[in-house]
């Protein structure tokens, strides 16, 4: 139901500072069959990398149910 701990000092969190961006200005990237180009528009694709770690595994607990 819930996990709890030492999140400020044994979990870390990321994410990329560079993020690829692919600007696609006609054709249908998602197979919808809808063309951008017919209809003026301009799609932005764009992926972002998060990455987190337990650095102390034994700082966190889980909380279940006593099934």
């Amino acid at each position: 139901m819930a996990i709890i701990g030492d999140f400020a000092n044994a979990f870390k969190w990321g994410f990329a500072k560079q993020l690829p961006l692919e600007v696609i200005e006609y054709g249908d990237p998602d197979n919808t069959g809808r063309d951008l180009k017919g209809h003026n528009e301009v799609y932005l694709r764009t992926e972002a990398y998060l990455g987190h770690a337990i650095l102390v595994p034994a700082a966190f607990a889980a909380v279940v149910t006593g099934e």
